[in-house]
């Protein structure tokens, strides 16, 4: 922060001797789903805004070498510090903001120096990418640099440049690979060293694999670039840089990333060591509720009403997408809840299934306890599948308390994948749609009144008004009520009446 400061209120230094040329190659894009450095091709859904703050130390970024020799270093140590602003538009298109600033010191070279606070180029930036349920995921990214930056630091250019290039995903389960590749057309510049900066080829390769589903996950990340000069292609114009790091809180509000990093070419950029820190706070919008069962009266068919039959699936009446089960003590569903791959998100088209179940719960005086199970698949360890079945359960937990159910008739529990549906012969794997019907979610009463026991009552539920536990917003439940007593039967009027003595 000081940096910053420093760079957005002090002038450049008088004594600056560097060029205006951006070395940096560590260039976050605040894209969620990948470690620091590589651009995603994952955008989660409209509404959803991200703002990070990065900040890295570098030491030997820049050196000058000389026939073969190092001559010492241009850029001694660096302090950089990045923000970024992004926004989603839909699940298809994402737009951002970066800006970079620096503080520099320990330059070896008078005539090349540019020690002191630093502004870099502000960036704009698009991603688009067709929405995809998929495991695999592709788009388009383009981005415009501007030249904002301070003059003859090494930390921006005199004219803009322009960045375009394909993105690609791959989620299997709680691994995750992203590919970002493109070029970077910029305005040709000669420093005289044997170093020119062009147009180049850029990229990035990441890993991320969750270590504890929205907790934790272990990241790497190989990035670089590539000029041509003189035909050739290596020595200072091929700088590329391979990053380690530990995300905290990945797919939460607040995410934090540690990690470090370590040149592996003697490119322009490449840091001898690099140690790096940020936060990325993410505002997500309560999803919207689904609209409201309504029953609808249909006046009775007559002889001239046309005969339209109706296909119903065989159990299921026309429109039902939850009922009760008495015998097996459950509410079963017709069609499964759908979740984004590898996430507690529900996806839209499961919303009306989970309203139905809220429908039942309002009007079910005889549900006295629920409990929400959620289960996994055999792919992944224990310990993934067991805290992502128990957040997927949260998360039809709190949408049932959204639809109006009490949190007190419900509660959650996660059961990983020790209760398969389907168990895999000795020596065999299951099939993907095996697979599929064992992540599920299950909804059991524990607690079934007895409509005679005239003893039951909700004296435990909280009274209204009522709070939602996990964002503190009113929330409105509907109460089951008790149905009235059958009235008693009428008197007999023709019964002997006995007088008394």
């Amino acid at each position: 922060m000081i940096a910053l400061l420093l760079a957005l209120l002090l002038p450049s230094p008088a004594d600056a001797a560097g060029l205006s040329a951006d070395v940096e190659l560590l260039r976050p894009t605040f894209s969620p789903g990948g470690p620091a450095g590589v651009d995603t091709p994952f955008i989660e859904r409209a509404g959803v805004v991200r703002v990070g703050l990065l900040a890295a130390y570098a030491r030997d970024p820049l050196l000058l070498y000389e026939n073969g020799q190092e001559r010492g270093a241009v850029i001694g140590e660096r302090l950089g510090l990045h923000l970024g602003l992004s926004a989603d538009f839909g699940r298809s298109l994402s737009a951002r903001l970066t800006l970079p600033t620096a503080l520099q010191w320990g330059s070896e070279i008078p005539e090349l120096a540019a020690d002191g606070p630093a502004l870099g180029d502000l960036s704009a930036g698009l991603r688009f990418v067709p929405p995809s349920d998929g495991p695999l995921r592709a788009g388009l990214r383009a981005d415009i640099t501007a030249p904002s930056g301070t003059r003859g630091t090494w930390t921006g250019e005199s004219t803009p440049r322009l960045h375009g290039g394909l993105l690609a995903g791959l989620s299997l389960g709680p691994l995750q690979l992203s590919l970002d590749a493109g070029v970077e057309a910029r305005a040709a510049l000669d420093t005289g060293r044997d170093l020119s900066f062009g147009t180049e080829a850029v990229g990035g390769l990441g890993l991320a694999t969750t270590v504890w589903p929205e907790r934790a996950a272990l990241t790497a990340a190989l990035v670089g670039r590539g000029g041509v000069v003189d035909g050739s292609l290596g020595g200072a114009d091929l700088p590329l840089e391979l990053l380690t790091g530990l995300q905290l809180g990945p797919g939460g509000p607040l995410q934090v990333d540690l990690g470090a990093g370590k040149g592996l070419t003697p490119g322009y950029g490449t840091p001898e060591l690099r140690l790096f820190t940020g936060v990325t706070w993410v505002r997500r919008p309560p999803p919207t509720p689904p609209p409201r069962l309504r029953v609808i009266e249909v006046a009775e068919l007559t002889d001239d009403t046309p005969d339209t039959p109706t296909v119903v699936e065989e159990g299921w009446d026309e429109g039902q997408l939850a009922r009760v089960e008495d015998a097996e003590r459950r509410i079963v569903i017709r069609e499964p809840l759908q979740f984004r791959l590898g996430t507690a998100e529900l996806l839209p088209e499961s919303r009306p299934t989970l309203q139905q179940v809220a429908t039942l719960m309002g009007g079910e005086w005889r549900i006295g306890h629920m409990v929400i199970e959620g289960h996994a698949s055999d792919e992944g360890s224990f310990t993934y599948n067991y805290e992502l079945s128990n957040l997927r359960a949260r998360a039809v937990w709190e949408a049932l308390v959204d639809a109006g159910v009490h949190p007190d008739r419900i509660s959650y529990r996660g059961m990983g994948e020790v209760f398969p549906l389907v168990a895999a012969p000795e020596g065999e794997e299951l099939s993907e749609a095996e697979r599929a019907r064992n992540r599920r979610v299950e909804f059991r009463i524990v607690w079934l009144r007895d409509p005679a026991d005239e003893t039951a009552e909700d004296a435990a539920l909280r009274p209204a008004p009522l709070r939602e536990p996990w964002s503190g917003e009113p929330a409105t439940v509907v109460f089951p009520t008790r149905p009235a007593p059958p009235p008693p039967p009428p008197a007999d009027p023709d019964a002997d009446l006995m007088e008394a003595p």
